[in-house]
């Protein structure tokens, strides 16, 4: 049983900005990330939050944020692979 339906298909522009900022995600600059476009790569599946990470030089619970990764469809997206966790 599926809760949620399908997001709508990826068009050509869409596809391209889940690109851009897949490539983003992966180096770390997701900060200024419109919620708009955040929303499509998670209704997608194409990534997922990880809460919490540690801001560098904080060491207060303050300093904690919400990271995204990629996730295994994400990876296929973009052509590349996960590497196994370990």
């Amino acid at each position: 049983m599926t809760i949620w339906p399908s997001p709508p298909a990826l068009d050509e522009i869409r596809r391209r900005q889940a690109e851009e900022d897949m490539a983003s995600i992966l180096r770390g600059e997701y900060a200024e990330l419109p919620l708009s476009r955040l929303s499509i790569l998670l209704d997608h599946e194409l990534v997922m939050m990880v809460s919490p990470v540690m801001k560098a030089g904080c060491s207060s619970p303050g300093g904690t944020v919400i990271g995204l990764n990629w996730t295994e469809k994400g990876a296929d997206f973009m052509g590349q692979t996960l590497p196994p966790y370990s």
